[in-house]
């Protein structure tokens, strides 16, 4: 399975990903530069750790590195991470299956996290949700939305 891993950070969470896909390969875009240099050190020992430096936002700059995807999974924390994952489905439509990790908080903080969850799922058009699972206990307002795709976009 390849994997588009958006928001990779330092990547602790792309090394799990890496395990579990391998010998698939995992694209982990990350847009800071100091943590952009710990996900290359990382690939160095992760043969199918594959770094790229740049904006989620922007997928078509990336689009031509990367040699197909089977999911999308997005870890960034903005206001517009919705609309970001939902782009990136549109640039990558042989990504069949998504996972989300919502940071409610980061979305709007003037409204409750349920209303944000809701607004949230509603703009993941062609999408069909499989699970929704609380991260509270480990992250307070962060949610993992997993869903497949049901139609191109």
């Amino acid at each position: 399975m390849n994997v588009l891993y958006l928001g990779a950070s330092f990547g602790t969470g792309v090394s799990h990903i890496a395990d579990l896909c391998f010998p698939g390969k995992v694209f982990a875009v990350e847009v800071a530069y100091e943590p952009f240099l710990k996900l290359l050190d990382l690939s160095r020992s992760r043969t199918n750790v594959y770094p790229i430096l740049d904006d989620a936002n922007s997928p078509e700059r990336y689009r031509p590195f990367i040699d197909g995807t089977d999911l999308i999974y997005q870890d960034v924390s903005q206001r517009n991470q919705v609309q970001i994952f939902m782009r990136n489905s549109q640039v990558f439509p042989e990504a069949k299956s998504g996972l989300l990790v919502l940071k409610l908080r980061s979305i709007s903080s003037s409204v409750s996290d349920r209303e944000v969850l809701e607004k949230s799922i509603s703009g993941l058009s062609g999408f069909e949700i499989d699970q929704q699972v609380n991260l509270d206990r480990f992250h307070r307002g962060h949610v993992l939305i997993q869903m497949q795709r049901t139609k191109s976009p």
